[in-house]
């Protein structure tokens, strides 16, 4: 695929969320075609960009990422590492992350575009992608939120309150 094709997508994706209502911003960020959607309370409770990626010279993939808590101190980020791998094992759709080193928590899926699949199909597929991922990236931060705020500690989480039923 081309960088023709990157915007184009970027650009198409972004009227059809425009006009249901989201408020994105298309824009290049460190050479990747990016789609910033604002969190609303209601379809996108939180942020996240969506970018066109090239991990490879043939393949496109598709990268959401919706960063959920920044500035945290090394030992809530050690704590967040048994949540997380708790959280992940039961989802279908992504993963969440926590990099220690930049103090960050966040909610992340990427799949692999198919230069022959139709736009309209592939269009839909991100969309539902999205809303799966947005509805996890908020869960996610619910139950992360006590351990970061030091309220609860994660070997009270690790049970059925911090399983996440994707839908």
């Amino acid at each position: 695929m081309s960088r023709e094709w990157d915007k184009e997508f970027i650009t198409e994706l972004g009227q059809i969320l425009e006009a249901a209502g989201a408020n994105v911003t298309a824009d290049v960020i460190e050479g990747d075609d990016t789609l910033m959607i604002e969190p609303d309370g209601e379809s996108f409770p939180v942020g996240c960009t969506v970018n066109i990626v090239h991990p490879t010279e043939d393949s496109t993939g598709v990268f959401l990422l919706f960063p959920l808590f920044k500035e945290l101190v090394r030992k809530v980020c050690d704590d967040l590492y048994a949540l997380m791998r708790y959280m992940n094992k039961y989802l279908q759709v992504g993963s969440f992350a926590v990099s220690a080193q930049d103090g960050y928590f966040c909610f992340r899926h990427t799949f692999i575009v198919d230069d022959d699949t139709d736009r309209t199909l592939l269009i839909a597929m991100t969309a539902d992608t999205l809303d799966i991922a947005a509805a996890t990236a908020a869960m996610g931060a619910d139950i992360a939120a006590p351990v970061i705020e030091g309220t609860t500690p994660v070997s009270e989480l690790l049970n059925n309150d911090a399983v996440i039923i994707q839908q």
